[in-house]
């Protein structure tokens, strides 16, 4: 069933206790019929340390990058997500 459908599955913020926004852990399962890169594979775009400082710069791509990825696997042509300032899909899962 997996092979011809996606699941996403994303926190609405990384940190709890600080609240940010980048840095979310997100699951993908599936691969749309052979059209996404997903194969059991594990990416890890930032490099993290624990304990998480309270600030500091963001890093990896946008989430937003993922959608669009999505919906061109679904055949749906869009290169920007919503209000977001990032744009075109995440290479790695084309």
């Amino acid at each position: 069933m997996l092979d011809n459908s996606i699941c996403y599955f994303s926190s609405e913020i990384s940190d709890g206790n600080s609240h940010k926004k980048f840095d979310m852990p997100t699951f993908l399962a599936g691969s749309l019929g052979g059209k996404l890169k997903v194969n059991g594979r594990h990416l890890m775009f930032t490099d993290m340390t624990f304990p998480r400082p309270l600030l500091g710069p963001s890093g990896g791509p946008h989430t937003e990058r993922v959608f669009i990825a999505i919906a061109n696997a679904l055949g749906v042509p869009i290169d920007t997500f919503g209000d977001a300032t990032a744009s075109g899909p995440l290479p790695e899962l084309l």
